[in-house]
């Protein structure tokens, strides 16, 4: 599902599903909302995004259908702006004394592409992983739990709308989500927000079309740069109105009119979370004692002992597209398990910065997702990523693997003889005993 954008440089506003359901009870009527809002083809939408005490604004006329919108956006301590969005780029012109950087009076920003490049999210899933994405809110709304109730009736725009309030899950929305895209979307949503439940409020009219909806986030759980995302609270609240309401799709602006700002972003260094530093240990101390019930095992194939350069893009295989140039060493260890045989390979991979490691996370991403499989955050850790297969690798075997980095350090352990998707407890045991040694 994508949606309708409108942002100056942060904020990103996009829209909404689908088609009906039953209204048998709270937790139905929420997730009916989706469908039947996108099924009113048009409608106009307003979003407030409060922080310390400012509230940046944008309302507009989006075209859900066709992913389009025209939108004016209100900048706090800046000025107003003209915004067009088609698909997922974004233009933006400044209305009376507000700034835009170049030279241009429009300016171009592919936020699919260019947020890909700052936080590892492939384009086809950006608006399912954006927290100020209204699509995705309503995707949120898959997760609706049971404690989803009434709480009362108001008046909205001149409309009925009924009040309801609880929790949202966005890992249970991820398993109610028929499209894979979407289930990844909301998977990768968890990690980058930080959290995997949280309160929202949300108001349904007599037509089950979601008329309001509000929720707040804790900024300092993001998975983005500092100076991405100051500490502090959001509040976002999203308002659609007018449905069905006539919409026409102004000619783009001209190339010679327009200031494409990717290349301000090119050399943003890789904002993944920030984890505590490495331990400093010899890499060759780092892999410590297997857990209880399992014992080291010299495999056949990749035999415990140092990781050489050399060696670095041939362990990790094809399918992985990374710089070899700051890795500077490893060492790579198995495990097994002597009841059932299971093999549990151990790497630590040693780089030059923090952030060639969290680049190599990212790049690690890529490549599983591009081999399919699904991820969710290891919340014991506070870097880490897990995955499951969803298809067998080349060799006929399925994947369990979890990622997890600290500091110039990443860890990689992986068992690859599971039933497909299905979670492997050892795997993730293993990663949380090893990682204060990492």
């Amino acid at each position: 599902m994508r949606g309708v954008a409108a942002v100056v440089g942060i904020v990103i506003l996009t829209t909404l599903a689908g088609c009906g359901g039953k209204e048998i009870s709270a937790v139905v009527i929420v997730n009916a909302a989706q469908v039947r809002t996108e099924a009113a083809k048009t409608a106009r939408v307003r979003v407030a995004l409060s922080f310390a005490g400012e509230t940046l604004q944008t309302e507009g006329v989006a075209d859900l259908a066709h992913n389009q919108a025209t939108y004016t956006v209100k900048v706090p301590g800046i000025g107003t702006f003209s915004a067009i969005q088609s698909g997922t780029v974004l233009y933006e012109k400044a209305d009376g004394s507000a700034v835009l950087p170049g030279s241009k009076p429009w300016i171009k920003f592919d936020y699919a592409v260019e947020l890909k490049k700052l936080i590892g999210i492939d384009p086809d899933r950006v608006s399912e992983s954006m927290s100020s994405d209204p699509g995705s809110a309503l995707t949120y709304l898959e997760g609706a739990s049971s404690d989803i109730h009434k709480v009362g009736s108001d008046t909205l725009h001149g409309a009925n709308a009924t009040h309801y309030h609880g929790t949202l899950d966005l890992a249970l929305a991820a398993t109610h989500v028929k499209d894979q895209t979407a289930r990844s979307g909301l998977r990768r949503t968890a990690k980058l927000l930080g959290v995997t439940t949280f309160p929202v409020d949300v108001w349904i009219d007599d037509g089950g079309r979601l008329r309001q909806m509000k929720y707040s986030l804790d900024t300092a759980k993001f998975a983005l740069p500092d100076s991405a995302a100051p500490a502090g609270v959001e509040t976002y609240t999203f308002e659609f109105f007018d449905f069905g309401v006539a919409f026409v799709m102004p000619p783009l602006p001209s190339p010679d009119q327009v200031e494409d700002i990717a290349k301000d972003i090119a050399n943003v260094p890789s904002p993944l979370a920030p984890t505590p530093p490495s331990s400093g240990l010899p890499l060759a101390s780092v892999i410590g004692a297997p857990p209880a019930g399992f014992a080291r095992w010299n495999a056949p194939i990749i035999e415990a002992g140092p990781i050489e350069p050399s060696k670095f893009v041939q362990l990790l295989g094809v399918n992985v597209d990374v710089d070899p140039a700051p890795f500077v060493g490893g060492y790579h260890d198995t495990f097994a398990n002597p009841t059932d045989f299971d093999t549990y390979d151990v790497g630590v991979f040693a780089f030059d910065s923090a952030s060639s490691a969290a680049r190599f996370d990212r790049d690690l991403v890529a490549a599983l997702e591009a081999s399919g499989v699904y991820a969710t955050t290891d919340t014991e850790l506070p870097a880490a990523w897990d995955w499951n297969s969803t298809k067998a690798d080349s060799a006929g075997a399925y994947n369990h693997v979890v990622v997890a980095r600290k500091g110039d350090r990443v860890m990689v352990i992986g068992d690859s003889n599971i039933t497909p998707g299905t979670h492997q407890p050892a795997v993730a045991r293993i990663a949380r005993q090893q990682y204060s040694r990492l």
